[in-house]
């Protein structure tokens, strides 16, 4: 997924319409989720002050803290074939420019420390504190998403100067925050580049294939629109549409949508509660992720939430299937 698309989608959860942060730029609502458009650096930067204008302090942070593995795309699933963060890292790096965000970056070991280092690619300065705020906060959020070990930052150096609320960089990195150095730079113990990732190869095909085999199971009704929508839910991990959002998608009116699900003996909400009934219990039997990263995997906004949607579903705590599948 590009850096832009992501980012509009981000402000959209916030109520932000496309349309109004790409006023006054050169960037149609067209070009946006396509994988091969390239913003200029004036359109981009233009878009990123958007987001800054409209936004609360620290815009850069919370985004960046939202990412999720199966919110990345065909990317996201890419690295998870990595075995370790080192392996990780090195396939990110290669990749890197598929994001198309303006921002280079390089890593080297020093001393038993791992120093990620990350700058503008061009003059976007007035931008940089958005950026990097969100790149370091997207490392560390990634980094527990694959590895399901909170790594520590030992420390974070910045190339410009402590904005009003530096306090928040302090409070969500948790190490000295360091400003107006030489280089953006976030210091790790070198010893997690080779944490294993909470998924091996193995597992991901075993999650993939169980969805494929329950897609087949339900194919014999190939006209019905409840299997067309577990169809769409199944191929796009991680996205789980309003009923008005699928009735776009089906090209229904909500109300037909509802009609013909009734016909088949369903409702919208229903398929989505089985899909991601059977996404997590999966999650919890074949995998180390905790519950808390399982409920954001399952579109939950909090692991409250999450936990009381799955007892209402199974009759049982997320604890006893991962005690099961332990």
């Amino acid at each position: 997924m590009q850096k832009l698309d992501y980012l509009l989608k981000r402000m959209e959860a916030r109520g932000i319409a496309v349309d109004s942060l790409l006023e006054g730029t050169g960037i149609q609502p067209g070009d946006v989720g396509n994988a091969g458009y390239m913003p200029s650096v004036s359109d981009y930067r233009a878009v990123l002050r958007r987001i800054i204008d409209l936004s609360p302090p620290g815009i850069g942070i919370k985004i960046g803290l939202e990412v999720r593995v199966l919110g990345e795309g065909l990317l996201g699933y890419a690295a998870l074939f990595s075995a370790t963060l080192r392996g990780m890292n090195e396939f990110s790096k290669t990749y890197k420019t598929l994001v198309n965000d303006f921002t280079l970056y390089s890593d080297t070991v020093e001393n038993g420390e791992w120093h990620l280092k990350f700058s503008t690619a061009c003059a976007m300065d007035d931008v940089e504190p958005f950026l990097m705020e969100e790149m370091y906060a997207r490392v560390k959020t990634a980094q527990q998403s694959y590895t399901g070990v909170d790594v520590p930052f030992k420390r974070l150096d910045l190339a410009y100067p402590e904005p009003h609320y530096g306090k928040m960089y302090r409070d969500i990195f948790r190490c000295p925050v360091r400003f107006n150095q030489k280089q953006n730079c976030v210091a790790i113990d070198a010893k997690y580049l080779d944490l294993p990732l909470v998924f091996s190869a193995s597992e991901i095909g075993g999650l993939l294939e169980a969805q494929c085999a329950q897609l087949l199971g339900a194919a014999s009704s190939s006209t019905s629109v409840g299997v067309a929508i577990k169809r769409h839910l199944i191929l796009n991990p991680g996205k789980y549409p309003t009923l008005t959002e699928m009735s776009a998608i089906m090209a229904l009116s909500p109300a037909s949508l509802k009609r013909k699900l009734k016909s088949e003996g369903e409702t919208y909400q229903g398929i989505l509660d089985s899909i991601r009934k059977d996404l997590a219990i999966r999650f919890l039997s074949q995998t180390r992720l905790s519950a808390k990263e399982i409920s954001y995997r399952v579109g939950f906004s909090n692991v409250h939430n999450f936990r009381r949607a799955f007892k209402a579903w199974t009759g049982a705590n997320p604890s006893h299937y991962q005690t099961a599948g332990g």
